[in-house]
C-alpha cells in the first residue's frame, strides 16, 4: 500500500509539473480514500433535493386532502382551463411556483372532465416538462448543471440563465401547443 501511495504521489507532482491536472482527486485518509470536502458537500447536497423528490407525494395527497387543488382549479376553470392554450400557459406557470409534480396533481382530477381528455393530457405532459427550463429554480438538472458550471469556475447567475430560459421556454411551449392543437387526437 505504501507503494501504491507514493507512485500515486509521483504521479500528481508529475502532472502538475507539466501544468495538467491529475487524473482523480481522491485524498487519503486513513486506510480509506474520500472525495474533497466540496465535492462531498455538492454530492450530499444532490441527495437531499432527489430525497425531497423522492418524497414529494406526501405533499401532493396534502395539496388535494386540503381542498388546495379544488379551489385552485374552480379559479382557473373560470378561466377556460379547457382551452389549450390557458391550460399550457397555467400549466407552465404552475409548474414554475410549485414544481411540475404538485402541479400535474392538482390538475389530474380536473383533465378527465375536458371535453378532449386526451389531448388536454398530453398538453398537460408538454407544458409541465418544458415549463423547468424557464429558470434556474425549474428544475433539478437545472440546479446541478449551475452547481457544475461554478465548481468550474463558471458562474451562471439567475438573470443570465433566464435571458436564455424564458425565450426558450416562451418558443418551446409556442411550438408544442400548436403541434399537440394541430395534432389530430
Amino acid at each position: 500500500m505504501e507503494h501504491r501511495l507514493s507512485s500515486q504521489k509521483e504521479a500528481r507532482q508529475g502532472a502538475e509539473r507539466v501544468g495538467r491536472r491529475p487524473q482523480h482527486r481522491l485524498v487519503e485518509r486513513g486506510r480509506r480514500c474520500a472525495l474533497p470536502d466540496q465535492r462531498l458537500a455538492i454530492q450530499l447536497r444532490h441527495a437531499r433535493v432527489f430525497t425531497e423528490i423522492l418524497t414529494s407525494h406526501r405533499q401532493d395527497v396534502a395539496v388535494e386532502q386540503t381542498g388546495l387543488a379544488a379551489e385552485v382549479l374552480g379559479r382557473a376553470s373560470a378561466a377556460g382551463l379547457h382551452r389549450p392554450l390557458v391550460l399550457t400557459v397555467v400549466t407552465a406557470v404552475l409548474s414554475n411556483l410549485v414544481s411540475n409534480v404538485p402541479a400535474v396533481v392538482l390538475f389530474k382530477s380536473v383533465i378527465p372532465t375536458f371535453g378532449e381528455p386526451v389531448r388536454a393530457w398530453l398538453l398537460l405532459a408538454m407544458a409541465s416538462t418544458l415549463a423547468g427550463n424557464l429558470t434556474i429554480l425549474g428544475s433539478v438538472a437545472n440546479l446541478i448543471v449551475v452547481e457544475q458550471a461554478r465548481g468550474a469556475g463558471i458562474p451562471v447567475g439567475f438573470l443570465e440563465y433566464s435571458k436564455v430560459g424564458v425565450p426558450i421556454t416562451v418558443l418551446t411551449l409556442l411550438v408544442g401547443w400548436l403541434f399537440l392543437v394541430l395534432l389530430p387526437v
